[in-house]
């Protein structure tokens, strides 16, 4: 699995397709760049948490988007120097 960042900040969208084709959807701009796989979940947790309240159809899709990425160069910088790379 490669390990994927951007020295600015990124978006990510969510969108949830039902049985009926009909679509709702959410987007969040992070505001530093995010290494945190945990920080990432709990963010797409919380957006997927607040596109399905309410809903009552069967999901047919999950769509998940995300812009401004690139591949993070891990050995100079093994440990991070700021508190975001940690």
């Amino acid at each position: 699995m490669k390990i994927l960042c951007r020295p600015e900040p990124a978006w990510r969208d969510l969108s949830v397709r039902f049985t009926n084709f009909t679509e709702v959807g959410t987007s969040h701009r992070f505001m530093h760049p995010q290494f945190l796989n945990s920080v990432i979940n709990e963010v797409m947790e919380q957006m997927f948490r607040g596109i399905m309240a309410g809903q009552r159809l069967p999901v047919r899709q999950v769509h998940i988007a995300m812009f401004n990425l690139e591949k993070l160069d891990t050995h100079p910088t093994l440990w991070g120097r700021t508190h975001e790379e940690r």
